[in-house]
């Protein structure tokens, strides 16, 4: 089985975030934060308003399988109101009985979780999903720093005291520990680091700022224009791909692991996405980390919840695969061998025909489980491409299947998944193909008449599957942007 080097990840928000609607005044809620070393104490005030109770959440066990997150919290104090606590899920706080006439405060202190001499081997989620803070390095995700309240409300944040080293806030980009003023639903799905070798690179892309961040141990001028080339080349392209004309900063944040060799993990958010390296590597432009990178800025127009991650993941790399070689960082050969790795991962593993239910359920429990979605999803998005093309004679493909889904990402499940392809494919042989390889985990038997342009497929005495290019010239002519 191929070593399973890199972890991608796409974090999903643990609680719903509600419209203010009608024009109804959205709660303030103000933190100062306060870097004491080894934690940082947060100090949130809020006014109750009309309110009887009022519900923060803190932290997602959905990220990483972290279910002792109630131990990173110390010293919790409420003034202002009565407070339970509920840890069955993250951390529920419940506040009520308020004293109306006085704001409400909530201090608390987020503590580093990650041990002196930490080494692990294989597995990065400690170093990927709890808060790192020391002297000399900060990271945490902004759901393990923020209680936030369930609806949508005006946050406010402000430093009072600051690391002895340059930070930079996925929140507030480019503006380091500047107050900050915006939506609660900010400063969930963020990410703040520090290091003393901190760099912010800035690049102008049709007017608007994005940032590279970088802290690299090893040679750092060169690796920084490394990444400086790839993040110039392949995000223009990805926003020309899919039109997005969002006015908003992007920021590429690549931030080393403090002891960890697990070579790289990545996050994707709305605005960024950070990637977590092995330190100790001489450039972080590596093939497999520029997989990783693109599969990660991917998440911007490929996402889904946690029971669709066949789509969210699989049908992520595989327009990872797909950019890399439209932004001529791959040869067309790189895009075959990528599937076949798939291919290779997905029949040497014991779970490859595990139900999606199962897979969703134990997603974090063991490894090849983990994997799963992005095996079987991959596969799936290349056999519906070829479909795609065959019941349209060839006058829509793998562009017009990724733009129709595009509209749906956010809401993605079987149902509407299967109105979006119905544009393309019979309704009934869509809905037995989803229940027999998505829903049931079967193997998919791709019928060669049914490839994309440019590719042929043969099995080996195994049963498994190996892609292959048979037009190169037509195999490049399918897979472009000038359609």
């Amino acid at each position: 089985m191929l070593k399973k080097s890199l972890y991608k990840i796409a974090v999903s928000a643990a609680f719903v975030v509600l419209s203010a609607g009608c024009g109804r005044q959205l709660q303030s809620f103000d933190y100062i934060l306060d870097w004491e070393g080894d934690r940082i104490s947060v100090d949130l005030t809020f006014s109750p308003g009309g309110k009887d109770t009022l519900v923060l959440s803190y932290g997602n066990p959905e990220a990483g399988g972290m279910t002792d997150i109630f131990s990173w919290l110390r010293n919790i104090e409420v003034e202002g109101a009565e407070y339970s606590v509920d840890t069955s899920s993250g951390v529920v706080m419940s506040l009520y009985a308020f004293d109306r006439a006085k704001p409400v405060h909530v201090r608390y202190q987020v503590k580093s979780t990650l041990p002196d001499g930490y080494s692990p081997r294989g597995s990065c989620l400690m170093d990927m999903f709890r808060p790192d803070i020391t002297d000399d390095m900060l990271y945490t995700n902004g759901f393990n720093l923020f209680m936030l309240p369930a609806d949508e409300g005006v946050a406010t944040v402000r430093w009072n005291t600051t690391p002895d080293y340059p930070v930079f806030c996925l929140y507030n980009p480019g503006k380091g520990t500047a107050p900050f003023s915006g939506k609660t639903s900010d400063l969930y799905g963020t990410v703040i680091v520090g290091d003393p070798l901190l760099t912010v690179d800035t690049l102008v892309l049709d007017g608007v700022s994005n940032y590279l961040v970088t802290a690299l141990r090893n040679n750092p001028d060169y690796n920084r224009s490394e990444i400086l080339r790839y993040f110039s080349t392949v995000y223009p392209k990805m926003r020309a791909f899919w039109g997005d004309r969002d006015t908003n900063s992007y920021s590429l944040i690549v931030f080393p692991f403090r002891n960890n060799t697990f070579e790289a993990s990545g996050n994707g958010f709305a605005n960024g996405f950070l990637s977590r390296y092995d330190s100790t590597a001489d450039t972080l432009l590596t093939k497999a980390r520029a997989e990783l990178f693109t599969h990660e800025i991917g998440h911007k127009w490929v996402s889904s919840d946690e029971y669709n991650r066949w789509f969210g993941e699989g049908f992520n790399d595989l327009q990872t695969a797909y950019m890399l070689v439209e932004c001529e960082m791959f040869p067309p050969s790189l895009f075959v061998d990528y599937i076949n790795r798939y291919f290779v991962s997905l029949y040497n593993s014991s779970l490859r025909n595990i139900d999606n239910q199962t897979v969703t359920e134990d997603f974090w429990n063991s490894s090849d489980n983990t994997w799963i979605p992005y095996w079987r999803g991959m596969i799936y998005g290349l056999y519906m491409c070829g479909v795609v093309e065959v019941y349209t004679g060839s006058r829509y493909g793998y562009v017009d299947m990724m733009t129709a889904l595009k509209e749906v990402k956010d809401s993605l499940n079987r149902e509407n998944f299967i109105d979006k392809m119905s544009a393309f494919i019979d309704r009934e042989r869509l809905e037995a193909d989803f229940d027999k390889y998505i829903t049931n985990g079967e193997d998919i038997r791709f019928d060669v008449s049914e490839l994309p342009a440019g590719l042929d497929m043969v099995y080996l005495e195994n049963g498994m599957p190996e892609l292959l290019i048979a037009d190169e010239e037509l195999f490049r002519s399918h897979w472009r942007f000038d359609r």
